[in-house]
């Protein structure tokens, strides 16, 4: 009976205990947690980039890829370089093919491209080969050309047999320098495989009623961007490295915060995507360490970084470490540089709306944080 009775009091004083415990600061009875606000609330901030973002151009090499790119899309053109293999022949040289074996075209408008081929008359390097390294001697006089339609995928291109010895020399020590591909400067770029893909490059001789095939052993492409900086957009491009800076001013969250999750988002303009995104494209987000640099000195930690593909016209980074290191004090908040994944082995590119475009399609940073419990006094 005495212990029904106490039960029923305690009942009657849970409220009250309840009330001292978490409204009074000197409460004697309360749990530490029963005097503590923000318990579980998480707390979301936007953020919009600052409105000194920009795009630069840097340079690279683009002698690993799996394709080769040459022609013209746009404001990107490219031109591709290819040695061939050594071969011994006797006799005189009845005609010369060059095969393509998988050819894919990119236009702005449907049509055709005139595919252009140069015997190359000086010695070239993958590594070091740029845009602006021709001069009068380094391309033949005689070219030979073909077009084709955007729908051919295997092209056949007979080339002037007197080239034979040129490409294809009989020893290692005297190597061919191979050819030039180019098209005649109007919309396409084409596209074939390099030969990291295998013997999609053929390049048959026709000697004595008899063939001979004779593959490549080296190859690069180099491309070159016209474009000029747009305001109300930011550009990620590989092959011709164009990159991007933003910035956001995280300031107003406290050095206290846990942060939960932080998004990047990029929303694209597909219109002035090259050439026309038929495949995943990938982002690489990296934390700036200086946003005092210069086109070819980017101090930027490479292992520190974000990366996502385009989905539904949309780039979405996860930066969660790097707002935490921002608002910690961890790191000084220089900035994010974005680049293409595959800036040295491909030729694609994307637009992003920039800060000054409209208030709809502007890139934000979505924050999502939380504060460690604090004293209710």
């Amino acid at each position: 009976m005495k212990l029904s009775i106490l039960k029923a009091v305690l009942v009657c004083l849970a409220p009250f205990l309840f009330y001292q415990c978490s409204e009074k600061k000197n409460s004697v009875v309360g749990l530490d947690v029963l005097q503590r606000e923000n318990i579980g609330s998480e707390r979301h901030a936007v953020f919009q980039a600052a409105a000194n973002d920009t795009f630069f151009q840097s340079t690279v090499s683009t002698g690993e890829g799996l394709y080769l790119f040459f022609g013209k899309y746009a404001t990107v053109e490219a031109k591709a370089l290819i040695r061939f293999d050594t071969l011994t022949t006797s006799g005189s040289v009845d005609s010369l093919v060059l095969t393509f074996k998988k050819v894919k075209t990119y236009h702005q408008t449907a049509g055709t491209v005139t595919i252009v081929v140069s015997a190359l008359q000086k010695d070239w390097n993958e590594q070091t080969m740029t845009w602006n390294a021709f001069d009068a001697g380094f391309i033949g006089n005689t070219i030979t050309t073909k077009t084709i339609a955007s729908t051919d995928t295997l092209v056949e291109m007979t080339l002037p047999k007197q080239w034979a010895p040129l490409l294809v020399r009989s020893t290692s020590q005297t190597p061919s320098y191979g050819i030039l591909l180019t098209t005649d400067g109007r919309d396409g770029l084409v596209q074939t495989n390099s030969i990291e893909y295998g013997q999609y490059m053929e390049l048959k001789m026709y000697v004595n009623n008899s063939t001979k095939s004779v593959y490549p052993v080296q190859d690069v492409f180099i491309s070159a961007s016209s474009q000029r900086p747009d305001p109300d957009r930011l550009v990620v491009a590989d092959g011709t490295a164009l990159r991007s800076v933003l910035r956001f001013n995280v300031g107003e969250i406290p050095k206290t915060a846990v942060i939960g999750r932080a998004y990047l988002k990029l929303h694209v303009d597909e219109s002035l995507a090259y050439p026309s995104i038929q495949t995943q494209y990938t982002v690489l987000g990296f934390w700036l360490k200086d946003s005092l640099f210069t086109q070819g000195t980017i101090s930027l930690d490479s292992t520190k970084y974000a990366e996502a593909s385009l989905d539904n016209k949309m780039v979405v980074l996860n930066v969660t470490s790097f707002v935490q290191s921002w608002t910690s004090g961890f790191a000084k908040n220089e900035g994010i540089l974005l680049g293409g994944k595959y800036e040295t082995t491909d030729l694609a590119g994307l637009s992003f709306y920039s800060s000054r475009a409209d208030s709809l399609n502007r890139p934000s940073l979505d924050v999502f944080y939380t504060l460690p419990p604090s004293p209710a006094y």
